[in-house]
């Protein structure tokens, strides 16, 4: 998203945040969601749910092709994101209202911009 935002990406910190990002949802996956439906195995989600879910929507400003690329793997998560969302209805989609008017409007730049992110990944 740097590159949305006027400022110098460097791909070797992309590659080490995306690695760090994907052992994170692998330990969710694995770990947390090992067991049951939210992170503490309850019926209702916790805090910890609430909070890390928010954390991870964030992903959802992505293109879709990283989104997908990145988040297919981890199906639990997915699932758990669906359940807090829908547990706390409608209050999650009131708060991440501001993320997906965001998601949309960058989404749209980047496909109207897709020529000059390829050259911008280059330099």
């Amino acid at each position: 998203m740097a590159p949305l935002n006027g400022i110098r990406s460097y791909p070797h910190i992309i590659v080490e945040s995306e690695e760090i990002l994907l052992r994170s949802l692998s330990k969710l996956e694995n770990v947390w969601l090992k067991d049951g439906r939210f992170l503490v195995g309850r019926f209702l989600p916790s805090i910890a749910d609430l909070s890390l879910a928010c954390q991870v929507m964030q992903l959802k400003l992505l293109s879709v092709k990283d989104y997908h690329r990145i988040m297919s793997p981890y199906k639990k998560v997915k699932k758990w994101i669906d359940d807090v969302r829908s547990a706390s209805a409608p209050h999650f989609d009131e708060v991440h209202e501001y993320l997906f008017e965001s998601q949309k409007v960058y989404r749209e730049h980047m496909v109207a911009h897709s020529g000059k992110n390829k050259v911008m990944s280059k330099i």
